[in-house]
């Protein structure tokens, strides 16, 4: 007998499945015991519901789903997925972007929560794999909320500072007209990117660099000019990023709804980007305006939306410095940076500041070889 592929067995009370020696419903009564484990779930409202691995569907019209609640579905191995009742719509999924691109459908505004609902023994077989979807799931709604909240707080700004932007969009020129076919090295803030300094002088004439606001100043403290800076945020606390750079020749890429006082303080050519934050219908306008450029995802951070734009603008070879995405204790950004001044300049003996306690508490580096194994002795 085959055990790599599932068998349907007769059990005298119906249907079971055999699969990789085990069988995935009861060997005495298959729909009875789906049936009772459905009846005994009590589902809640405003919750997505994943079925993993649903086979022939028993228990599934048992189950008293509110209406406010949807179940999914979900199969991921292929030989069970052939075999299933499709009477009941099932999604195959074999990565999990597949799983995404069916996320995307679905309207999050509806849904608070989401869990897993096991009706059978299809789940044991690949338990981490569903927990990765359900991890998947929960992510996605937590992001969707969390831009959901983000929007309803900032929202009202973006706007106003793209309606107040859009008479630049005679001016300015699409971001992907920056097109090169240097290597671009995107330079974010973080402390690592003191460490590349030197090589990005000794290299400078073969690399396009692509910063975000708040590392000008550490790449013009050793004269470095940058190709082009990013600007994304719509308040004004990333003014200080500009401070000393004001009237220098140096390109800027700012999303329309950038705060307005930052796109006046370079004289460089201006390259406009426009985020699509939400489906507004101003939103869609602007985009009618310009039709060529593909709006940007709402990817959250500069240094992300860094690496998008630099997709778009080269075939060659992407290199990130500074883009740490994590800081040593007490020291956040790299020197020169607006923060990095600010908590120096801060600092005095009655007032040491956060940075320095925070400074004290981290781990010791070269632990073993600054402090070599000592015997223990004792008196």
């Amino acid at each position: 007998m085959n055990n790599d592929k599932p068998l349907l067995v007769d059990t005298g009370r119906g249907l079971t499945i055999k699969y990789r020696n085990r069988l995935l419903y009861s060997k005495f009564a298959p729909t009875d015991r789906a049936n009772k484990i459905a009846i005994s779930n009590n589902l809640n409202d405003s919750t997505i519901y994943i079925v993993p691995s649903p086979l022939l569907c028993y228990g599934l019209d048992k189950l008293k789903l509110p209406e406010t609640s949807i179940i999914l579905l979900v199969e991921i191995d292929e030989n069970l997925f052939n075999i299933s009742d499709k009477t009941s719509p099932i999604l195959f999924i074999k990565k999990g972007i597949d799983f995404l691109d069916i996320l995307k459908k679905i309207d999050f505004d509806r849904y608070k929560k989401c869990e897993l609902l096991i009706l059978n023994g299809g789940f044991n077989l690949y338990r981490k794999e569903y927990d990765r979807l359900l991890n998947i799931l929960l992510n996605y709604m937590h992001s969707y909320w969390k831009n959901r909240y983000t929007i309803t707080k900032m929202g009202q700004l973006w706007i106003k500072n793209t309606i107040k932007n859009l008479p630049l969009l005679d001016s300015a020129q699409p971001f992907d007209r920056l097109k090169t076919d240097k290597p671009i090295i995107v330079v974010g803030a973080g402390e690592s990117a003191e460490n590349s300094l030197n090589k990005l002088k000794d290299i400078r004439d073969r690399i396009f660099i692509l910063c975000v606001d708040t590392a000008l100043q550490t790449l013009l403290e050793v004269d470095i000019v940058p190709d082009v800076v990013l600007a994304l945020e719509a308040q004004y606390y990333n003014l200080p990023d500009f401070y000393g750079a004001k009237n220098k020749n140096i390109n800027l890429i700012f999303d329309l709804s950038s705060y307005p006082g930052v796109i006046r303080t370079l004289n460089g050519k201006k390259y406009y980007a426009i985020t699509k934050f939400s489906d507004s219908k101003i939103l869609s306008k602007v985009e009618k305006l310009a039709p060529n450029l593909q709006m940007l995802p709402p990817l959250g951070s500069v240094g992300i939306t860094a690496i998008y734009i630099a997709l778009k603008l080269t075939t060659n070879s992407i290199f990130l410095v500074g883009l740490d995405f994590s800081y040593t204790l007490g020291k956040t950004h790299s020197k020169g940076t607006p923060y990095h001044l600010t908590s120096l300049q801060k600092w005095n003996r009655l007032n040491p500041g956060n940075s320095y306690e925070s400074s004290l508490n981290r781990p010791i580096k070269n632990y073993k070889r600054v402090f070599p194994t000592c015997k223990r002795t004792t008196f």
